[in-house]
């Protein structure tokens, strides 16, 4: 990025042809950092196309479930977060809160790894 001074304002160019006050020329480059950044998380897009159906089971109880991948893309959107999903499907969960970490319940997607 080029930075150069007049007298009436600071001007900022990318390209040599095209010219902006260097406060555009600042936002622009943040919204350009914000969307660098990689995701921790996965959404449901990560998904689409790779499992019709997602399972859910639990590592300590007998808990487990069939998801459509479909129709939890039509409920939450592409951009849902699926972390977020997976902690509401826990909530109602009699030992999510036991004493000892050894005894709560975990939910895991057995599929996920093998197509991501």
């Amino acid at each position: 990025m080029r930075m150069r001074f007049a007298r009436s304002s600071t001007i900022c160019s990318k390209r040599l042809d095209k010219e902006k006050p260097a406060s555009e020329c600042y936002q622009s480059d943040q919204r350009l950092q914000i969307s660098r950044q990689p995701r921790t998380f996965l959404i449901f897009a990560d998904i689409e196309g790779k499992l019709d159906v997602l399972r859910v089971e639990c590592t300590k109880c007998a808990r487990k479930g069939r998801y459509s991948v479909p129709k939890l893309i039509e409920k939450y959107r592409r951009k849902g977060n699926m972390m977020k999903w997976k902690e509401q499907l826990n909530g109602d969960c009699p030992r999510r809160d036991a004493h000892s970490m050894m005894e709560r319940c975990d939910l895991i997607c057995p599929d996920l790894p093998k197509v991501l």
